[in-house]
């Protein structure tokens, strides 16, 4: 979707490479975090689901919006600029929602189905 044909972005590979290795990072980075705030700030497993997922839906949207749309006029600008920056900005801001909420979904799994007072 983000190398180069008609109608797409055209981003080199490398581009798309290094956009892919920041999301893993990203993801990565945020599940370790995830797990040390929920040591630091226990019971609060609903929270940190709702405010990741939250920020994930607005760095996607952000994602999807500099992208062509066929939904647009044929030779209509994105709603929103286009930049290598930009869209690895918002890959990375939608991976690191998506690695906070990881965990903390797997944890509040396994409360519902197991619940035990620690």
């Amino acid at each position: 979707i983000l190398g180069p044909g008609p109608s797409r972005p055209g981003l080199a590979s490398q581009a798309v490479a290094w956009i892919g290795f920041g999301n893993g990072v990203a993801i990565n980075a945020a599940s370790l975090l995830a797990g040390a705030a929920m040591d630091r700030y226990p019971r609060r497993l609903k929270l940190g689901i709702v405010f990741g997922l939250g920020i994930c839906v607005f760095a996607t949207a952000a994602f999807t919006l500099q992208l062509p749309c066929s939904l647009l006029p044929a030779g209509a600008a994105p709603p929103l600029p286009r930049s290598q920056a930009g869209l690895l900005l918002s890959l990375v801001v939608a991976g690191f929602a998506q690695g906070l909420t990881t965990p903390l979904v797997y944890e509040l799994a396994a409360e519902l189905l197991y619940p035990v007072k620690e």
